[in-house]
């Protein structure tokens, strides 16, 4: 039997299109547009327009805590920015905040605790693990509120410039 050449060239074609249907198709979704985005304390440039979310919590001496979060969830990667407020009777300890968050974490480990100092004061900064993400968070204290910069990224997909670009850019107004 002898094929013609149009009955070859369909067939080549029906292989290529066949061959090229099982071919996972090009992530065509727009990368992020970065932004500014400003409280009447703080400035922090996000992927996004943020979610706000607010709630009364309980400090350890049991006085109320006004927390106020800021955060993009774009599925593999967050980005966060916190403040607690405290009353005049609790004290702060940078100490007892850091072990709270890591607290909220399931199973925080490979942990890399640093002091260091942000915008003029004391601060830490907490670099773990937690199941499968890496979690990188910059906690400082100014009067009675507690500022908290957090960014998760699913642990083999970790890009420190992503975290650094994020904290790098909060101003304190």
């Amino acid at each position: 039997m002898r094929l013609s050449g149009a009955s070859i060239a369909a067939a080549l074609l029906l292989t290529g299109v066949c061959a090229y249907a099982q071919q996972p198709l090009p992530d065509r979704t727009p990368p992020p547009r970065w932004q500014r985005f400003t409280t009447a304390r703080f400035s922090v440039e996000m992927p996004g327009r943020p979610a706000k979310e607010t709630q009364t919590l309980k400090a350890l001496n049991g006085r109320p805590v006004q927390y106020t979060s800021y955060m993009v969830d774009l599925g593999p990667v967050a980005y966060m920015a916190s403040t607690s407020d405290y009353d005049k009777e609790t004290l702060l300890s940078l100490d007892s905040a850091v072990k709270g968050l890591l607290s909220t974490w399931p199973d925080p480990q490979n942990l890399v605790r640093r002091k260091t100092v942000l915008y003029g004061v004391p601060a830490q900064i907490v670099d773990f693990t937690s199941r499968g993400e890496h979690v990188v968070v910059r906690t400082f204290a100014l009067g009675q509120r507690l500022y908290q910069l957090s960014f998760a990224e699913v642990r083999g997909d970790f890009r420190p410039a992503h975290a650094d670009r994020f904290m790098n850019s909060f101003r304190l107004r």
